[in-house]
């Protein structure tokens, strides 16, 4: 797994093809998300950098509700 410490994506780094202008193309089934890579990134990188999160993420969630119950259910 890489590594990127001061990788952070925001609104700015996604994209969509919504700006075409075909009678034909159907914005709400949109299947294709552009993520801009920066310089000196690679997209194994920043898939990498999402997986991350996602795990980062899921552990917390389990933690979280590990606390409340101890709170006895109070969400924190």
């Amino acid at each position: 797994m890489f590594k990127i410490i001061d990788m952070k994506l925001d609104k700015t780094r996604f994209s969509t093809w919504e700006n075409i202008e075909d009678e034909d193309y159907q914005k709400e089934f949109d299947d294709e998300l552009i993520i801009k890579v920066h310089p000196k990134e690679s997209s194994l990188e920043i898939a990498d950098y999402i997986l991350g999160m996602q795990d980062k993420i899921i552990k917390l969630e389990k933690r979280v509700k590990q606390l409340e119950s101890w709170n006895k259910g109070v969400p924190l």
